[in-house]
């Protein structure tokens, strides 16, 4: 396992330049650049902006700009923005925290409440508890985060208020004005991390229940019921650790989206993570947080693969590598 590990990690060097050389090409070639801001600012000569294109390097070849921007980045560097001129990596640690405490607590919740919904789904098929999980899922995957942020804000931040009722903020982590408790973190988590909860669950149910009935369907598992085991030790032990295999294959795609965040959400509640600062940072062109937020977010899908092939391992002793 040492020696796969140490083979995939080599491996995934190539890869990691590909991606980045990739990125920064498709960045460079974009019609708008970084100084499209200062270009249609009237108090902006022509000189200026030839000074300021000669200041960030942009009047040098694609390739010499790239290889500027890795000689930098193998220094533990990520550059500076062109817009705010702060270093990159200081933002990005300025926002990984909020992405972390969002991410990660929708993951849980999803996860609680997708294993139990797709897990008495397989195990009832075609009840009606199954269609209504089946239901549950089609309906929380057909709606778009942003439909149902946007339908959260109304009903739970503003009809709330009006209709007398504790409402809940509808936007950013803390209100203006307060010390930021818990009690306060804890208000204005609900609704982000209500909607992309029930959005995950909705997508993980559907692959919970389908592994399962595929697992119970095995032979070893009437074996197992044949020898009199309990219904409940065969579910716990035989078939859920099997049926979890393509589970953890979703989870751990999803995985990157701990650090990188969940763009529209974090867009719609005001949320200050790392997908709204890649939104903000598009819009602005600011290549050089682009860059940085692409690099790590291409890192922690290579790793969450490894991560995934470690979890095989141990789930199913019959996969090894060599």
């Amino acid at each position: 396992m040492t020696r796969y590990l140490a083979r995939r990690l080599v491996e995934a060097v190539p890869l990691l330049l590909l991606i980045s050389l990739t990125v920064f090409t498709v960045l460079q070639l974009l019609p708008a650049g970084p100084l499209s801001i200062y270009e249609r600012d009237p108090s902006m000569s022509d000189e200026d902006l030839a000074r300021l294109r000669q200041y960030y390097g942009l009047d040098d070849p694609i390739p010499v700009r790239y290889l500027k921007w890795l000689t930098t980045v193998l220094r533990g560097d990520l550059g500076y923005s062109l817009v705010t001129h702060q270093p990159v990596a200081r933002m990005i640690a300025e926002r990984l925290p909020n992405t972390l405490y969002l991410m990660s607590t929708a993951l849980l919740a999803a996860l609680l409440i997708a294993i139990p919904i797709g897990m008495v789904s397989a195990l009832r098929q075609y009840s009606k508890t199954d269609h209504a999980a089946t239901l549950f899922s089609f309906i929380g995957y057909a709606v778009p985060p942003f439909w149902s942020g946007l339908l959260a804000i109304i009903i739970f931040a503003v009809k709330f208020r009006e209709w007398g009722l504790p409402a809940l903020p509808a936007s950013g982590m803390r209100t203006l004005g307060s010390g930021g408790g818990a009690l306060d973190l804890l208000a204005h988590l609900v609704l982000p991390v209500g909607v992309l909860a029930m959005f995950n669950a909705a997508h993980y149910t559907r692959y919970v229940r389908a592994s399962l009935l595929d697992v119970l369907n095995q032979d070893y598992i009437r074996t197992a019921r044949s020898k009199g085991l309990a219904e409940r030790l065969v579910i716990s032990i035989h078939a859920l650790k099997n049926a979890a295999l393509p589970v953890v294959t979703i989870i751990t795609l999803d995985l990157p989206m701990l650090f990188s965040g969940a763009l529209v959400t974090e867009s719609i509640f005001a949320w200050p993570g790392m997908g709204r600062l890649f939104l903000e940072s598009a819009f602005r062109f600011d290549y050089a947080v682009l860059m940085g937020i692409v690099t790590l977010t291409a890192l922690l899908v290579i790793l969450s693969m490894l991560l995934a092939d470690v979890i095989y391992a141990w789930l199913d002793p019959r996969i090894r590598y060599t």
